[in-house]
């Protein structure tokens, strides 16, 4: 299992979701946490791009996983939810590279976001999108952004 990564490019934090259907189960819900850690302690203008890769951008929840029992169900969900939350509260833009299907907790997991781009028509949720280029555009996007307002501090979304 390859769990999200973090990497940065100046002003930037890439978080990249490298395994497959890129399910939230207890492992990558762990690291996608430690990434928004990171992040949020991180000094100075920052924005956060999160990109998958493959054919999936997210399949939301890992059911395999949550139906073998080892965790409860209803408190799991109550965290991912959490995680989500942390998205939309970010005091700092938040941009989801969409590079491919998102559906149900990986369709909120970009629509959390502020912003969000893709590359083809991909099948979101139940609806296809397709707007632009994904992850080098919205990282060289969001750190022109960044570099020009140095003061940016968007409030949080309601």
């Amino acid at each position: 299992m390859a769990l999200p990564t973090l990497t940065r490019h100046e002003h930037v934090f890439v978080m990249q979701l490298d395994d497959g259907d890129n399910r939230f189960n207890r492992s990558s819900l762990d690291a996608i946490n430690a990434c928004l850690d990171e992040i949020d302690a991180a000094e100075g203008p920052k924005g956060l791009v999160t990109a998958g890769t493959g054919k999936f951008f997210s399949n939301g929840l890992d059911l395999d996983w949550l139906s073998a029992g080892d965790e409860d169900m209803v408190e799991f969900i109550d965290e991912v939810m959490l995680m989500w939350g942390r998205l939309v509260e970010a005091g700092y833009p938040t941009v989801a590279a969409v590079n491919g299907h998102a559906f149900a907790g990986g369709a909120r997991l970009f629509d959390r976001t502020a912003f969000f781009q893709t590359h083809h028509i991909h099948r979101i949720g139940s609806h296809a999108h397709g707007i632009g280029h994904a992850q080098d555009i919205a990282v060289l996007g969001l750190g022109e952004f960044l570099a020009r307002d140095q003061t940016h501090n968007p409030p949080a979304r309601q």
